[in-house]
């Protein structure tokens, strides 16, 4: 696992890595010794790691998976939904799931390029997500004008090709190690219509004050921006 190996390079924080579940994974019973297992065998903290489930996935056998997310969370690590309001949005199973991430679907941030439309559900994601003392990240930023509404409703976290394009792990490698003394998050996995089979790396990052240039992620992040240092566990 990657994320050991950075963890000798980071010149400050260790970056999070994010994992995507499958439906599989999430009906497996064995999931939580699993991945107690590939932690210790990666030499990883669960501190390091975010798991992160869709909420068509929390809805199947919900007893049994409520039980194996709990046991995760004993372990350390951090849960997330990933795709928030795409699916069957509940406010019950939200306060019975041992969260930590709510993340917004890039289809309700897309819109927010154009004045003329709302972000009432936008904001009600955030706000229902800091009554229940969860995070939320929105996802597939892509503009400043997105980066700059999201920031005026306060949404603390946010992803997108506006911060950084995929990375490969080597040139990650080359993000930790750099001596700017920021946190920031990776998402791991392969990437549908790559033409290799290699990891890509999605750099996730909090739009922080100062701002910095927008063109960072465009131009190889040659500048990279000033991020926000995170404490507890990874939350803000």
């Amino acid at each position: 696992m990657e994320v050991a190996h950075w963890a000798g390079l980071a010149r400050g924080p260790v970056p999070r890595v994010s994992i995507n579940l499958s439906a599989r994974q999430v009906a497996d019973p064995q999931l939580p010794w699993t991945v107690q297992a590939a932690m210790a065998q990666a030499g990883a903290s669960p501190t390091w790691i975010t798991l992160e489930l869709t909420e068509s996935l929390l809805l199947q056998n919900t007893a049994a998976v409520l039980e194996r997310l709990h046991a995760l969370r004993a372990l350390g690590v951090a849960i997330a939904i990933d795709d928030f309001g795409t699916g069957y949005s509940s406010l019950a199973y939200l306060q019975e799931f041992p969260v930590s991430y709510i993340k917004i679907d890039r289809s309700f941030v897309a819109p927010l390029d154009d004045p003329a439309r709302g972000s009432g559900v936008v904001r009600a994601i955030i706000e229902i997500a800091r009554a229940l003392g969860m995070t939320t990240v929105a996802e597939g930023i892509e503009t400043s004008t997105q980066r700059e509404r999201l920031r005026d409703l306060g949404c603390p976290l946010a992803q997108g090709f506006l911060f950084a394009r995929p990375l490969e792990a080597a040139a990650m490698e080359e993000l930790v190690a750099r001596p700017v003394g920021p946190i920031w998050s990776v998402t791991s996995g392969n990437r549908r219509g790559s033409q290799s089979r290699r990891r890509l790396l999605d750099v996730v990052i909090r739009p922080a004050e100062p701002r910095g240039p927008t063109g960072a992620a465009e131009q190889g992040l040659k500048r990279p921006p000033r991020l926000q240092r995170r404490t507890r566990g990874g939350q803000p």
